[in-house]
């Protein structure tokens, strides 16, 4: 009966043998990503026991190639965040910044503030997750109406840490100058991250 368990092999000549039959059975039901983490397993548990490594013999690093060209990777990509779902989401914030306005919630209006602001500079500057983190408000120049001037003290590409400065103009919709300011008014803040997180009570957590 087909299984798909891959069992620890006793150590011997015979292991990469099975170690490739095991890799063509199931070349066409499991990634490469998912092979290679079973393997890699296996060969943790041979060199703890004080074996040689059978994964690193020239039939499976064969195998392995094989795989890869007959089946290879797709690579997963998030769907772009459209135009119109931006849209969508800012007007909700807005819509729930107003609201905390009438209600004197200070708490919630500064999570709303942040949110846009976070959203906006991160699509128009096409920043990547963690690189808003970095962000600081002392190198951080916007004037309303005009644009946005953003220091970044390095990122995934600037391995040397250089860092590197963005400019993003002033939008009449959508604007990132726009939620920017209106962030950091309601936070008051002057210094440190331009975004933080805040605890229930709407105390900053640096």
């Amino acid at each position: 009966m087909k299984t798909e368990t891959f069992l620890i092999l006793q150590p011997g000549p015979p292991i990469s043998e099975g170690i490739v039959r095991y890799l063509a059975e199931y070349a066409e039901t499991l990634a490469l990503s998912t092979l290679r983490q079973r393997l890699a397993a296996l060969a943790q548990w041979h060199i703890t026991q004080g074996f040689p490594d059978p994964t690193k013999s020239p039939q499976v690093r064969q195998m392995l190639k094989g795989i890869r060209v007959v089946h290879p990777a797709q690579q997963k990509q998030a769907t772009p965040l459209q135009l119109r779902h931006l849209h969508k989401a800012v007007d909700w914030l807005d819509k729930q910044a107003g609201l905390a306005i009438e209600a004197g919630d200070y708490r919630s209006l500064m999570r709303f503030r942040r949110n846009t602001a976070l959203l906006l500079i991160g699509f128009w500057r096409g920043f990547r997750s963690d690189e808003p983190a970095r962000l600081r408000v002392e190198t951080t120049q916007a004037e309303a109406g005009v644009g946005i001037t953003f220091y970044l003290p390095y990122s995934k590409t600037d391995r040397e840490h250089h860092g590197s400065t963005f400019y993003t103009p002033a939008l009449k919709q959508l604007c990132p100058v726009e939620a920017y300011i209106n962030w950091i008014t309601v936070a008051g803040i002057a210094d440190g991250p331009v975004f933080r997180k805040l605890d229930r009570w709407g105390t900053f957590l640096i």
